[in-house]
């Protein structure tokens, strides 16, 4: 793949991110299979829910203050985001997505805007993708290391 369309599919993938109504973190995909198919993908909701990806956490209910912390002025107290757990991660949308129209990602190519946690790395090696373009890391480098270890060419693309 050229340079040129390593860094349009990037473009693509902060684009896609923007469409996320996350509050804490939008995340996009993109991922183009062997044939040269694109599918997309961000985080957020199962479609037809709400499109709240977080809940609030009040400072003081059990939660350590955190440099995310934020203030809500009615409640006057500190809160953080935490991402509700039913929230779909967009590697997890992208593959979906693909699943759906019976389009295999095996082969395929993934840029993503953030590395992948473990769960979703596991989901994307299932897939038999062959390499991971991401942008910024995020939290724990588990995934990296999972996708590295099953022969996955993982390319921190700056």
């Amino acid at each position: 793949m050229k340079d040129k369309e390593k860094q349009m599919y990037m473009d693509i993938a902060e684009r896609v991110a923007k469409e996320s109504h996350a509050v804490r973190l939008k995340v996009g995909a993109v991922l183009v299979t062997e044939s040269g198919m694109l599918s997309i993908g961000y985080n957020g909701t199962f479609p037809g829910d709400d499109n709240c990806c977080e809940i609030k956490t009040y400072i003081g209910d059990g939660t350590a203050m955190s440099g995310d912390a934020r203030w809500d002025p009615v409640k006057n107290q500190y809160y953080t985001l935490v991402t509700k757990p039913e929230t779909y991660h967009a590697e997890e949308n992208v593959i979906s997505k693909l699943l759906e129209e019976g389009v295999p990602a095996k082969n395929g190519t993934l840029f993503l805007t953030h590395s992948p946690c473990l769960p979703c790395a596991k989901i994307l090696a299932k897939a038999k993708i062959k390499a991971l373009y991401f942008k910024e890391h995020y939290r724990s480098d588990e995934g990296l290391k999972f996708l590295a270890s099953k022969g996955i060419s993982v390319i921190h693309y700056v």
